[in-house]
């Protein structure tokens, strides 16, 4: 199982979520909500742009240039791939026969226990 590096990467993985769950955004939302600075957005959108995953818009609206991120058909199918291979992980995690039962604090060993659950009072006088 190998994850794409272009999605995977923390800072584009949360750029390819939010216009996967939101649609269309603008430079300033972006950089806004997912509190990144305007250099290290404009570097990845450019990396994701060259591999053809975003397409940008630029416009004007009341004489103000604005530009606007989307993720292409392209983009969609990776970031999905991406999810359904996490998914994937996560699936066999939970069929893993050799893996450790889950935690269970009434299965400790035999020794008194202080009524709000801690380890009991101190075996030393």
């Amino acid at each position: 199982m190998e994850f794409n590096k272009l999605v995977h990467q923390p800072t584009r993985l949360r750029i390819f979520a939010h216009l996967y769950a939101n649609g269309p955004t603008g430079f300033t939302a972006l950089t806004s909500t997912l509190e990144v600075t305007n250099g290290n957005l404009a570097s990845h959108i450019d990396r994701m742009a060259e591999a053809d995953c975003v397409a940008v818009e630029k416009e004007f609206v009341d004489d103000t240039p604005q530009t606007t991120y989307r993720l292409t058909d392209r983009g969609e199918e990776l970031f999905e791939d991406h999810v359904r291979t996490l998914e994937s992980l996560i699936a066999d995690l939970d069929t893993d026969s050799g893996s450790d039962p889950p935690y269970d604090p009434d299965a400790m060993p035999d020794r008194e226990r202080d009524p709000n659950g801690g380890p009991g009072p101190d075996p030393t006088p």
